[in-house]
C-alpha cells in the first residue's frame, strides 16, 4: 500500500523541458492537481527555486523583445 503523500522533487529541466507551461491541460498542472489533492508533496531546493525564476525572467524579456515594435 502506497502511503500519500509522495514526496517528489524537481530540478530546473523539468519545467525548461515543459516550457513552463502551466496551462490546464499540461503536465505541470496535472502535478499540481495531485499536490491540491494532498497526494504529492513537492520539494525544491534554493538552487533549482533561483534557477527557475532565472529562466522565468529570460523568457520574459525574449516575448518583451521579440513582440517589441521598432521606432
Amino acid at each position: 500500500m502506497i502511503k500519500f503523500p509522495l514526496y517528489v522533487t524537481l530540478d530546473t529541466n523539468i519545467f525548461d523541458s515543459n516550457k513552463l507551461d502551466f496551462s490546464k491541460d499540461s503536465t505541470l498542472s496535472l502535478l499540481i492537481n495531485y499536490v491540491e489533492t494532498g497526494k504529492i508533496k513537492i520539494v525544491l531546493s534554493n538552487i533549482v527555486v533561483k534557477e527557475v525564476e532565472k529562466h522565468i525572467v529570460r523568457a520574459s524579456e525574449d516575448i518583451v523583445q521579440t513582440c517589441a515594435l521598432p521606432i
